[in-house]
Parts: C-alpha cells; structure tokens; sequence
C-alpha cells in the first residue's frame, strides 16, 4: 500500500475545555463523581477559607488547586483515577457539552484541521474524552509517584502562557498555516492572541 504523505502545512484549532466547550467546570463535577456529594459538600467547608483567600489574591491559583486536588483525590491510585475519567466521558461529560461548541469542533475536523484539546484540568478527567472525540490533549499534569496521585501538579497549570508555551512545544515540528483558538476567561487571553483568529466566549 502505498503511503499517503503528510501534508506540508496544517490548520490548527484550539479549545479551551471548562466554560468554552462545556456549560460547567468539569473538576468540580469529576470530584462529585469520583467522592459523592456528602464527602464533596463536606470538603468544600473545609476548603471555604482557602477559597477566600484565592477571590483576595492572597493565595495562588496553582497552590489553592493543588490543595483541592490533594484534599478529594491525593493518596489515590492513578489508574483507579484514570479508569474514572473513562466512565465519567461516557456518563457525564456529553450532559455539559455546548452543542453550538461540539458542532463547530466537528466543521473544523471535517475540514482536516489539526483540533486540541488545550485545558488546565487534569489529564485524568479529560484524557478519555479528548480520545473518544480524536482531539489531541494538552492539560494540566498529574505527579504520580509509585502509582499514586499525590495532590501536586507537574511544572504549571496549564492556563494562561503557559498554554502558548505547550501548544508552541507540541508544534515544533510542523508548519502551522492557520490558527484558530476558543476560550472563555482570562485564563485563555494569551491562546487567543496567538491565534490568527482568536474567539472569545464565542458559544452559548
């Protein structure tokens, strides 16, 4: 058989995942999935001062996450973790999905376009999914020391430059001729300018 070339230069599209692809934040919803509403209810009191302390920008994002995390899933198996995320795509995951989002997510795959998946959360919730749909997957690392999830983040939370920066690493080796990008906060401004058309809290 012979084999068909790769294509000399792309089109790429990137989406944000929480709030741009779906209506709610998937972490939260994974953590009710994962621990049930009693330990997920109760883990939020505890969790309120810190809170806080995040809306006052006294504390930061990374360090206030990665508490959350290590709270409801540190001392976990990664594998028990990941097989979660698996049934949570199937179960969970198509309830809060933007229509208006998926189907221009598919108009740029029936196009040929280069599509990824470029979120801060956790590879263990959103992996399955991004797989199931043939998106590639850039996401917030888990650090996984002997099986077990320990509550940290690998290097940084994937939002802000810190995006550009994994998309620029991913396509070292390609030429890009367009890009696209979709987000919805703050947290994707610097995807959105690096895009040749960036989109902004684009779908409803």
């Amino acid at each position: 058989m012979t084999k068909v070339p790769e294509p000399q230069s792309y089109t790429l599209a990137a989406f944000d995942f929480d709030g741009t692809l779906t209506r709610k934040d998937s972490m939260l919803a994974f953590i009710r999935y994962v621990r049930g509403d009693w330990f997920f209810f109760r883990g939020m009191v505890v969790l309120f001062p810190l809170l806080v302390l995040l809306k006052l920008k006294l504390v930061s994002e990374q360090r206030a996450k990665e508490t959350m995390l290590k709270k409801f899933f540190g001392g976990m198996s990664a594998e028990s973790l990941f097989e979660a995320g698996v049934s949570f795509a199937r179960e969970k995951i198509p309830a809060i999905l933007i229509p208006s989002a998926v189907e221009r997510l598919r108009w740029h795959q029936s196009q040929g376009h280069i599509c990824y998946l470029v979120t801060a959360s956790l590879r263990f919730w959103v992996q399955a999914w991004a797989e199931s749909q043939g998106i590639r997957l850039i996401a917030t690392e888990p650090v996984i020391s002997g099986g077990i999830f320990t509550g940290k983040i690998l290097g940084k939370n994937c939002k802000g430059s810190e995006k550009v920066r994994r998309l620029d690493e991913a396509l070292t080796d390609k030429v890009i001729e367009k890009k696209y990008a979709y987000g919805d906060t703050s947290g994707d401004r610097a995807m959105l300018a690096w895009a040749d058309e960036g989109f902004y809290r684009h779908f409803s």
